[in-house]
């Protein structure tokens, strides 16, 4: 086998060039998703949705930051509206880490529903997430009723999920 000819050491040459502009410009699209991602939430209900009617119960819904496989940035400054249809008597919304942020001022959102508000929350990326309490007083009539969580943060969260809370007479036996 005799030595390359100078074509064949230019394409060589192009060839491990190539290789290198497209590792560069990977690990560019890379770093550029990571410092842009938002952060990413779920929100959980811990209680039955499946209630009795004209009830004092506590509902706890917990906000965890998911992150990305990515990246993991946090949610900072969050603030958190539980909406309720307004059949719900809302008395107060606890957060912070022993509940003791108390707010207790109802207010009337979008489309007529009733809301409590929960502000300044800090969301960690895979860590424990942020538990509301909220106290309400179920509907009196029967039927289902729809709860939302919206959340949103100054570095780009914007999040909100629904969920139906089914009142049932307690007299009635629904086995």
């Amino acid at each position: 086998m005799g030595s390359l000819s100078l074509d064949q050491k230019l394409a060589i040459a192009g060839l491990v060039l190539n290789a290198l502009v497209a590792g560069v410009a990977v690990y560019i699209a890379y770093l550029a998703l990571v410092h842009t991602a938002k952060p990413r939430v779920a929100v959980s209900l811990h209680e039955s949705r499946r209630q009795p009617c004209s009830t004092l119960l506590a509902l706890h819904y917990e906000l965890t930051n998911r992150g990305f496989w990515y990246a993991l940035p946090p949610a900072i400054d969050v603030t958190v509206f539980c909406d309720f249809d307004p059949a719900f008597e809302l008395i107060a919304l606890g957060y912070g880490s022993q509940q003791e942020t108390i707010a207790a001022e109802v207010r009337i959102g979008k489309g007529g529903r009733k809301f409590l508000k929960a502000k300044g929350l800090k969301l960690i990326a895979n860590d424990l997430g942020e538990i509301i309490r909220v106290d309400v007083r179920t509907p009196a009539i029967p039927g289902r009723y729809l709860t939302r969580i919206s959340a949103y943060s100054t570095n780009g969260l914007s999040h909100f999920e629904d969920f139906y809370i089914e009142c049932h007479n307690a007299a009635r036996n629904d086995a």
